[in-house]
């Protein structure tokens, strides 16, 4: 198929859109319709590097004057005639780009990857500016994030539903990891023999505790990941203490998180070793686990879409569909310390939690992205 001479310039800076967004850049490269750039920023970047796709890596510089300047010269160098960027919380990349393109007339549309935030992703941060960097169509996974979406007060017409490029594609296009494998990757981590490898999925800082939160801070720290992650090393203390099960704990950082934010771990006397890893191969590290626990994060879903048995801890009445059963992902639930506990010895010393699948769209999400995006264009398909 020949390129129809359109140009699309894909962005992203968070490492949630960006994922949602790579297998939509395979595709779209794959099928050769458009002329194609894609602008990487931030975690964006390593992980459009460690694909292997051909991106051009940006530094925005110090605040959103200096990141519009940036997106207007890619705009006028690029002359696209659409863009296409991921979502953030902050003023990165993708607002920046969905705000030039707006004053330069260009179209934009935005690719969601999760359930959550959506005022946050696209609105700033004063009087009036609610939606103010939502693109012209926001492509959503499922029925649920539009009706949420529309709910809170975004145009119908501006919401479409595609699916979820990344999980859509996930559980097809990775290899079981072979039991050679999965033993040497828990050896080289210090899995004890016999014994069991834990991964917590660690959320991004500046979430506080609230008396709405069902996990009451241990050491007086309010960071929400720091309050959970206590209340799970104080159930597997107990449950190591009085099983004598052998237990290696890996403190999975998000991309934003910094190690040292977690050097408090280091200080504290545990009947098992805590392994705080801030760059793994995701796929790796759940498949070698034995159980996956968290909250909200993609990692979660990813857990759960590869059929890593998987805790999900809800600290709030108001997040209990964050995760749970969206885009079939059936997380065992942990609303309170007590159902921590029981889980996570049903799942180390009771025989283990049932792991559920995933029920993966029967089409390729990112095809049907690329499908919008050459509607869109008023390009037709051969």
């Amino acid at each position: 198929m020949k390129a129809t001479g359109q140009r699309l310039l894909i962005a992203a800076h968070d490492p949630g859109g960006a994922t949602a967004l790579l297998p939509v850049i395979r595709t779209l490269a794959t099928q050769g319709l458009v002329s194609l750039r894609v602008i990487g920023d931030g975690p964006a970047a390593s992980l459009f590097a460690r694909a292997g796709i051909e991106f051009e890596h940006i530094r925005g510089g110090d605040g959103a004057g200096e990141l519009l300047v940036v997106a207007r010269q890619l705009l006028d160098r690029e002359r696209p005639d659409l863009v296409l960027v991921g979502s953030s919380e902050t003023y990165t990349i993708e607002r920046a780009l969905t705000e030039a393109a707006a004053r330069a007339g260009v179209p934009s549309a935005g690719l969601l990857d999760y359930w959550s935030q959506y005022v946050e992703r696209f609105s700033g941060e004063g009087p009036g500016e609610r939606w103010r960097y939502l693109p012209d169509l926001v492509l959503v996974m499922d029925e649920t994030a539009r009706d949420e979406m529309v709910a809170l007060g975004v145009s119908p017409g501006r919401v479409a539903v595609v699916g979820h490029p990344h999980l859509s594609t996930l559980p097809r296009s990775v290899a079981p990891l072979p039991a050679a494998a999965r033993a040497a990757f828990r050896e080289a981590l210090g899995v004890p023999s016999g014994g069991h490898l834990l991964t917590f999925a660690s959320e991004t800082f500046g979430w506080q505790w609230d008396p709405s939160y069902r996990f009451q801070p241990l050491s007086g720290k309010t960071e929400r990941t720091v309050v959970v992650l206590e209340h799970l090393l104080a159930a597997l203390t107990e449950l190591v203490e009085a099983h004598q099960t052998p237990l290696l704990v890996v403190n999975k950082l998000h991309p934003k998180n910094r190690p040292e934010e977690f050097a408090w771990l280091d200080h504290l006397v545990l009947p098992f070793p805590v392994l705080t890893i801030a760059d793994a191969d995701n796929v790796i590290l759940v498949q070698a686990s034995d159980l996956v626990v968290g909250m909200t994060s993609m990692f979660m879903l990813e857990a759960a879409c590869l059929g890593t048995p998987t805790v999900c801890v809800v600290p709030r009445a108001a997040e209990e569909c964050m995760l749970a059963n969206r885009y079939g992902a059936r997380c065992a639930i942990a609303r309170n310390p007590f159902e921590l506990r029981r889980l996570l010895g049903q799942a180390l010393v009771g025989g283990g939690l049932q792991s559920l699948a995933v029920a993966v769209d029967e089409e390729d999400a990112a095809e049907g992205v690329a499908a919008r995006l050459y509607a869109l264009l008023g390009i037709d398909r051969p």
